[in-house]
């Protein structure tokens, strides 16, 4: 009965089968393209966020003005960690590429003395960065001192606006391949009503039919599946070769169950060719 339902199921709906195939190999071709880019962008976020600090120039009017000063933004809200560069690290950095003439146009001290110290503050999250941005403002004067905004805000902000883009977008995509399975069920079930009775009628079970026709569904999205991932593995493998980028596709537990999800779970859910 199974040997003889698969000849006929195939028989009569190998064109559905096919058209499913082909839909999910391009399907699943942009979408492992768009979680390798997403999965990059996540990673460019993370080494931001690392390295995102607010940088303060700040000219002490006394020696010890330095400490008072530090110990009120060590109290401000949202401050992970703050990094204090003292006018001798300066100077040994500015040694390193200043030619020597210059140096000894004027002693150490004298250098010293007109360089400020280089404040570095790692804000907690993002969003604490502009909070602290607006306040420092409203205290930190000076005719000499500088708020140095941070260069990755921007990349920031618009990474997070790609990010969100990039949500919005792929629910729409998940949406486009629930409504093309529920449109083909229906084709589906319009052109296999007539076989599901003959096949109850013959003593078949109506949840053995839709475990078959399950398992029909599932290998044929797999057989689309196959190719896309083959075609994009290789085709990341050789960009990563020639620009020197690393963008492999991340394999782990959650890449599985997204796969899972959307082999598996979507079409059982939709209830693709259920017999009736």
């Amino acid at each position: 009965m199974i040997r003889y339902f698969v000849k006929l199921e195939l028989k009569k709906s190998l064109i559905y089968y096919l058209l499913l195939a082909l839909f999910f190999m391009f399907w699943s071709f942009f979408s492992l393209l768009g979680l390798s880019l997403y999965d990059k962008i996540s990673q460019v976020q993370n080494f931001y966020e690392k390295n995102f600090y607010l940088s303060l120039i700040f000219y002490p009017e006394k020696n010890n003005n330095i400490e008072d000063f530090v110990s009120k933004l060590k109290e401000l809200p949202g401050v992970k960690k703050l990094e204090v560069i003292p006018p001798s690290q300066i100077y040994n950095s500015l040694a390193s590429f200043v030619s020597s003439n210059v140096l000894k146009s004027f002693s150490k001290k004298e250098i010293l003395t007109s360089l400020p110290y280089l404040i570095k503050l790692y804000p907690s999250s993002f969003e604490q960065y502009s909070q602290m941005l607006k306040y420092l403002k409203t205290f930190f004067t000076g005719p000499q001192n500088k708020l140095v905004p941070s260069a990755a805000y921007r990349i920031l902000t618009l990474i997070g606006v790609m990010k969100k883009a990039g949500i919005v977008f792929f629910l729409l995509w998940c949406t486009f391949y629930v409504m093309f399975l529920l449109f083909l069920n229906y084709l589906l079930e319009l052109n296999l009503k007539s076989q599901a009775e003959v096949i109850i009628l013959l003593g078949g079970s109506a949840i053995g039919l839709k475990i078959l026709r399950s398992f029909l569904v599932m290998t044929f999205l797999l057989l689309g599946f196959i190719p896309a991932f083959v075609s994009v593995f290789y085709l990341l493998k050789e960009i990563s070769t020639y620009t020197g980028l690393n963008l492999y596709l991340n394999y782990n537990s959650g890449y599985l169950i997204f796969w899972l999800i959307f082999i598996v779970l979507i079409p059982t859910l939709v209830g693709l060719k259920r017999p009736k």
